[in-house]
């Protein structure tokens, strides 16, 4: 049978052992440790047949990646989440993540509890110093999609100063599309009174409506009164408005 015993020195051997081979069945401190073995030879005897077995933390990490929206509006912003996950065995120490953006995407941001981040000609970096088993605070980065419609593909990296023993995981792609926005704008012109007696006041409501789905910019409105009916003011919240002869634009 195997003949087991505590952990000895490295240059003593334990007594003589009847039966080979003898293991040390002993217990690691944190990530790091050391197995020393003796071998015995049949009949008695101690023989440093052995060896001295070192363990090596070993830190499986993960990246998960995803946007915010998708489809985007070409010029807004949108943000990436960025999810490092460790499934150990040992803490991962100096981990790195690394983000470079695609050509036309402008940097906002990048936060990320723990995690210390920033940006260099196009390329986010954020580093902690260390990952016990389990997951890391997401990183929100936050950008601004380009100016035309186009689609985007971005990777993200992380990686650790410990070694890792599956890496094939540690990147992680995303894939957004960028279009032009679209607003469907809409007009509503109310009268009153109705009828209105000859040389009374007559007021025109006019309401703007934007069903989306995205914002509308550069609005503009206008309206040309009837043949015979002179302007005589407006209100308008949030517009901007001319009049001409016969003609209100806001």
């Amino acid at each position: 049978a195997n003949d087991i015993w505590s952990a000895t020195s490295l240059t003593s051997a334990p007594s003589p052992r009847t039966e080979f081979p003898a293991v040390w069945m002993g217990t690691f401190t944190g990530d790091t440790g050391e197995v020393v073995i003796w071998g015995g030879v049949k009949g008695g005897g101690a023989t440093a047949t052995g060896g001295r077995y070192c363990a090596v933390p070993q830190a499986d990490l993960s990246m998960v990646k995803a946007d915010s929206a998708d489809p985007v509006n070409a010029s807004s912003n949108f943000s990436y989440t960025l999810a490092v996950s460790n499934a150990g065995p040992s803490t991962a120490q100096s981990l790195t993540v690394t983000d470079t953006l695609p050509a036309g995407v402008g940097y906002v941001s990048a936060t990320g509890s723990g995690w210390f981040c920033g940006e260099l000609a196009g390329t986010v970096t954020c580093t902690r110093s260390s990952l016990a088993v389990g997951a890391a605070p997401a990183i929100t980065i936050t950008v601004t999609a380009p100016a035309a419609p186009t689609t985007l593909s971005n990777t993200a990296s992380v990686s650790a100063t410990t070694a890792d023993p599956a890496a094939a995981n540690n990147s992680e792609g995303e894939s957004t599309t960028v279009v032009d926005p679209v607003a469907d704008l809409s007009v509503t012109l109310i009268d009153a009174p109705d009828p209105v007696v000859g040389l009374g006041n007559l007021f025109y409501t006019i309401t703007a409506t934007n069903a989306g789905p995205s914002a509308a910019s550069g609005v503009s409105v206008g309206h040309t009164l009837p043949a015979g009916v002179t302007f005589s003011s407006l209100t308008a919240g949030g517009w901007t408005c001319t009049t001409g002869v016969g003609t209100v634009t806001c």
